[in-house]
């Protein structure tokens, strides 16, 4: 039996850039393609920006929905024609949304987002109605769809407005020191306040039943969700205040980003003899959002992992194999099935920390917390990324905010450093919380569809953001 490698705190910042310093630059790129067009076309209407929102927000949801069902060698029908179908609806709906926007809202910006959410709920509700709530009477159906999509369609709603919102007040000039202090202090802690909420949220409907394909969607959505609320969120730290206020900013939000680990670690009140067993997905819903709304992840969708010929090591609930496929029950039968890297690496690592830690029930904790926490260090290099391409891109930020280039180069290295700081300190406490050292896949098992997915989502929020610079 092979010991883990002792990769500890000094390999867990290289690993970590192996396998997602691709992602990074992938979603710096996409951004700066944005913004060259931007600069290049002149100055877009608001109803254009809009739509160019939207069809990120389209274009991420196809990716995650594909990133979700699409398993090698596993892929049935009806999960191409779900896939299909939500692509024909998402071309009708940004088409549809383009057309009015340009024809009878192309100045106003507050018609624009209420079309918006309009679009999305719509666009959603008709692919859960199609492809996901099938059974039932349609009255039923469509109630149940309609609460979904259209909670769905307002949440990302209010995250756009929130980042063109705190962009805007961000560059209103002449704040007194009082306004200065009180943002550096309190939206930082408002930030902590809204991801925590939102994965334990998260945590509560994808990984209840210690269901590993769910840990991939869980990371995903995670993700966004970061980049959404931090792209805005570090362009008006950099651009809003004076000294003081961005040192105290830069302060709060470091120790923010360091107790969020604790926080999340504190929050799941794991108990050694918790019943874990880790599981796949035996049949994987057809709408991400709608499965998550009508609780399909909490149970009756996984079969057991087995040991069976082929194996290379069988440690407690989990099963690791020599090639990408595991041995489950489906109840009546014993089958083979296909899985992708990234759920493999999972396995690996899974079987890996319960050697060590023998307790099941830890492990899975730590592998939910790893997630998380991977995925908000990603989002931060990405987000500080966009907003740095922003402010050089942007022409009236430098008007807007009385800042010359010196200053912001200073307010972006300065930046950059708690950022560094917030990560070895994340690096750390993983480790703690492993034991024995950081455990990473020894290479890059992200896919080129989750990449991509990654940087469409970081040019959505970097989009709201330069509405409000037009």
């Amino acid at each position: 039996m092979d010991e883990p490698s002792q990769g500890g705190l000094a390999s867990a910042p290289v690993a970590f850039v192996r396998n997602y310093g691709l992602a990074i630059l992938a979603a710096w790129t996409a951004v700066a393609v944005v913004l060259t067009a931007e600069v290049l076309a002149g100055p877009w209407k608001p109803a254009t920006l809009v739509t160019f929102v939207f069809f990120g927000i389209e274009a991420a949801a196809f990716l995650l929905e594909l990133n979700w069902l699409w398993n090698p060698g596993n892929c049935p029908a009806d999960w191409k024609a779900a896939m299909w179908g939500f692509a024909k609806l998402s071309v009708v709906a940004v088409v549809t949304f383009g057309l009015v926007t340009h024809f009878l809202l192309a100045n106003s910006l507050t018609g624009c987002s209420f079309l918006l959410v309009l679009c999305m709920g719509a666009r959603e509700m008709g692919h859960e109605m199609l492809f996901s709530a099938t059974e039932g009477d349609w009255k039923t159906r469509a109630a149940a769809t309609f609460l979904g999509a259209f909670s769905v369609a307002v949440g990302l709603g209010l995250l756009v407005m929130y980042a063109y919102s705190l962009t805007s007040w961000a560059l209103l000039g002449d704040r007194p020191l009082a306004d200065q202090m009180l943002f550096a202090l309190v939206v930082p802690l408002c930030r902590l306040f809204v991801l925590l909420t939102s994965e334990r949220y998260l945590a509560r409907v994808l990984l209840q039943t210690g269901l590993l394909d769910a840990l991939t969607l869980y990371s995903d959505i995670s993700f966004a969700l970061h980049v959404m609320i931090d792209v805005p969120f570090v362009f008006a730290v950099l651009v809003f205040s004076g000294p003081a206020a961005l040192a105290l900013a830069l302060v709060v939000t470091t120790a923010t980003d360091v107790v969020y680990a604790h926080a999340l670690h504190a929050l799941q009140k794991v108990s050694p003899q918790q019943e874990v067993h880790v599981t796949l997905a035996l049949h994987r819903p057809a709408s991400v959002f709608g499965a998550m709304f009508a609780g399909s992840f909490r149970g009756g969708e996984t079969s057991p992992l087995l040991p069976g010929a082929g194996a290379r090591a069988s440690v407690g609930h989990v099963t690791a194999v020599t090639s990408a496929a595991v041995t489950a029950s489906t109840g009546d039968c014993v089958v083979r099935r296909p899985i992708s890297e990234r759920i493999q690496a999972l396995l690996d690592e899974y079987r890996e920390l319960n050697r060590q830690l023998k307790t099941p029930a830890l492990v899975w904790a730590f592998q939910e917390i790893k997630a998380a926490v991977s995925m908000q260090i990603l989002a931060s290099w990405c987000s500080i990324g966009a907003a740095v391409l922003l402010l050089v891109f942007a022409s009236t930020v430098d008007t807007a905010s009385g800042f010359g280039v010196q200053d912001i180069v200073w307010r972006i290295l300065a930046m950059v450093a708690c950022r560094l700081i917030s990560d070895f300190a994340l690096f750390h406490e993983l480790t703690r919380l492993a034991t024995y050292g950081f455990p990473w896949p020894k290479q890059n098992t992200d896919t080129f569809i989750a990449i991509i997915y990654r940087a469409v989502v970081t040019c959505v929020p970097a989009s709201a953001v330069l509405a409000a610079l037009a």
